[in-house]
């Protein structure tokens, strides 16, 4: 029995565990800081697998790019594919790595894969090119190509990456290799992209995990409309976890699987799926959109515009029916002059110095209602005004404030209102997300987002009844789910006698069990 047999019947080698493993192995020896430093964040199993099959059937002959490759787990996730096709195929990779570090657990990973390749009927060549990926291939800007001398360029069919993740200075070698399509203080996730983008074939193809910044960030503007010039995008994966599709590595930006072909911008469609961090089980309910409609110019910046559900798609379209923009109402839109580390000469950690001026956080904003001075975490609470500082100022005049509801937990929570219902608050984080209470009936909404504790389950409804224990109002559990995928993907966790509300279909509720419908149920 060859390799490829025993694969189709769940018994080959696993290329991406044992990838997984030697990333294991690495992690023990290193600390977390020490390759946040480096800008590493290893792709985890699931991730990679699912990146692999983005990928278009492969052809017989394939030169693959993987930039950035760390220990190779994602070249392992394409041989794991290649392993499950009857026609051999031929491959060579080519892979770039400047941790001396990582580079004997990258060649170990690659020779297994070219064993267990060769095994089944295939070929695999690999080189590993121990150079800086972007400065080894860096730009000449105002030409066809990014490569100084065209003939040297030798075209692949395919590029997979999670490039490193750092901010560069602009005056850095990188910055001004890339500074006719880059500005002020871009990332190198995003070199790594236009580099890889440059190095493939006409109808070739990009599979990348980064962060979303590119998407719409400022910085990335020039980049945006560069590539986006030479490349169609596909396909984007979301996380709706901001933390999870990376646990334990200290990702603070929200991450995005995406795929481009080389091609020119053609109108076709752009599909979405999402998942709760690296569990992809559900990542299934995928959505079109136009992509005229996602890759959006009106404003001239050129963004990539992101529904990460069908109600988010819905919003949108309303907002686009608008007849005119803020900025025609006389209205901006600003997150403000200040950027903390940029002003540090000038910040305060006391509210009454003679020269000081509020400075307002997120955590100042409150529904209608902003609160100054608030002390966290040591943050600072004023700026001090002078003639050098004048740029972090705002002039008096009207401000509407707006606090951005990411994926981390907001909690609005009213201790009196909760007080008098009986609800003892000890800590917030073991409260549902939403608590409703409708006076007339007496009836308690328990509403618990799913990306926040998981589902209403067994052991969550009955820990949320002991902390109701002394309230007297009827209870409705409900949990909200984003979309189909993730309700079926937590059916078998979910409590009897609660509803599911679907972001996706709003308008509509599931029940489980029992023959009430949307009401309390007697406690036992």
């Amino acid at each position: 029995m060859t390799v490829a047999e025993a694969y189709s019947e769940g018994n080959a080698p696993d290329l991406v565990a044992f990838a997984a493993l030697l990333q294991r192995r690495y992690e023990a020896k290193t600390s977390i800081a020490g390759r946040k430093e480096r800008g590493q964040y290893f792709t985890p199993p699931s991730i990679a697998r699912f990146m692999a099959r983005l990928f278009s059937s492969p052809r017989r002959h394939l030169r693959i790019l993987d930039a950035g490759a760390g220990i190779g787990i994602l070249s392992a996730a394409i041989c794991d594919r290649v392993l499950t096709l009857p026609v051999p195929r031929s491959l060579h990779l080519v892979l770039f790595e400047t941790d001396a570090r990582v580079l004997p657990l990258l060649d170990e990973n690659l020779r297994r894969c070219r064993d267990a390749l060769r095994q089944a009927g295939h070929e695999l060549s690999y080189s590993i090119e121990q150079t800086d990926f972007v400065l080894a291939n860096r730009p000449a800007c105002g030409q066809e190509t990014l490569f100084e001398d065209p003939r040297e360029h030798v075209e692949f069919d395919a590029a997979i990456m999670n490039p490193p993740y750092f901010k560069l200075n602009k005056q850095s070698a990188h910055a001004r290799a890339f500074e006719c399509i880059i500005r002020g203080q871009p990332n190198i996730y995003a070199l790594f992209m236009a580099t890889a983008a440059a190095m493939l074939r006409p109808g070739g193809e990009l599979v990348a995990i980064t962060p979303r910044s590119f998407c719409s960030g400022l910085y990335f503007r020039g980049f945006r409309r560069w590539f986006l010039q030479r490349m169609a995008l596909r396909y984007i994966h979301l996380f709706d976890s901001r933390t999870d599709a990376f646990r334990g590595a200290d990702v603070l930006q929200e991450s995005l699987v995406t795929r481009f072909d080389k091609a020119s911008p053609d109108g076709k469609t752009i599909r979405f799926s999402t998942s709760h961090g690296a569990d992809l089980q559900g990542a299934h309910d995928v959505v079109e959109y136009r992509s005229s409609w996602i890759i959006d110019d009106t404003g001239g910046d050129l963004v990539i515009r992101i529904p990460a559900a069908r109600i988010d798609a819905r919003i949108m379209k309303v907002v686009d029916s608008w007849p005119a923009r803020f900025a025609e109402h006389g209205l901006q839109i600003s997150t403000g002059p200040v950027v903390t580390f940029r002003a540090t000469r000038y910040l305060l950690s006391t509210a009454d110095h003679p020269d000081g001026v509020p400075l307002i956080f997120p955590h100042n904003v409150h529904p209608f209602d902003t609160r100054w001075p608030v002390r966290k975490n040591g943050k600072p609470l004023a700026l001090r005004s002078c003639p050098d500082s004048e740029k972090f100022l705002l002039p008096t005049r009207n401000y509407v404030l707006l606090r951005r509801f990411s994926a981390r937990k907001h909690v609005v929570c009213e201790i009196a209102r909760l007080s008098a219902l009986g609800i003892v608050v000890t800590q917030h984080d073991k409260l549902p997300d939403i608590v409703l209470h409708w006076s007339d009936r007496n009836w308690l909404f328990l509403i618990e987002a799913v990306t926040t504790h998981g589902p209403v389950s067994p052991e969550r409804h009955r820990e949320i009844e002991t902390m109701l224990r002394s309230c007297p109002a009827e209870r409705i559990y409900v949990t909200a789910f984003l979309n189909m995928g993730a309700f079926r993907r937590y059916a078998g966790d979910i409590a009897c006698e609660t509803e599911e509300w679907i972001a996706d279909n709003p308008d509509q509720m599931v029940h489980l069990n029992e023959p009430k419908f949307l009401g309390p149920y007697k406690r036992h």
